[in-house]
């Protein structure tokens, strides 16, 4: 099936997002692992996986409309030597995964691709659900201190 140049290009770009996440998180899990963050690395890590997994359903729809899937283009990492400001960092990145994905839905939607559609808003929730879990891990750790917050970071308890 053919699909819409604006359609493939909106695929990408949110697939450009998932790839940049993955790479992100994954060096984030690791350097908070480093650090001795186990719970955050942990989380990052999963996060990162997770990623990895919602696109492979992207890829497989761009092959579906004809299109070729551009998993070279990656955007920036942005990378702190601080785990507490790791965590802003990868909450822009979340936020901005979200709108991509949002965008995605709404460009199927107006080219009329359902399918396209009914992907982005599954991915959605998921995706969603992480920036929420990074904008109240900003808030605990404003309301606790880096210190404090960072100490609870130290044992993995799942």
């Amino acid at each position: 099936m053919k699909g819409h140049r604006e359609v493939i290009d909106a695929l990408n770009a949110a697939l450009t997002a998932q790839l940049t996440t993955i790479n992100q998180l994954f060096l984030a899990a690791k350097m908070h692992e480093h650090r001795g963050f186990l719970r955050l690395a942990r989380r990052a890590y999963k996060h990162s996986i997770h990623a990895m997994r919602s696109a492979e359903p992207v890829i497989a729809r761009v092959l579906f409309l004809e299109g070729l899937p551009n998993l070279q283009r990656i955007g920036k990492l942005s990378i702190s030597d601080q785990s507490a400001e790791q965590l802003a960092l990868d909450r822009a990145l979340q936020s901005e995964l979200c709108a991509k994905v949002e965008d995605l839905a709404r460009v199927a939607l107006a080219h009329g691709d359902h399918g396209t559609a009914e992907l982005a808003e599954s991915l959605l929730p998921r995706e969603q659900a992480e920036l929420e879990w990074l904008e109240a891990q900003q808030k605990e750790l404003a309301m606790l201190g880096e210190l404090n917050y960072l100490a609870a970071q130290v044992h993995d308890n799942a």
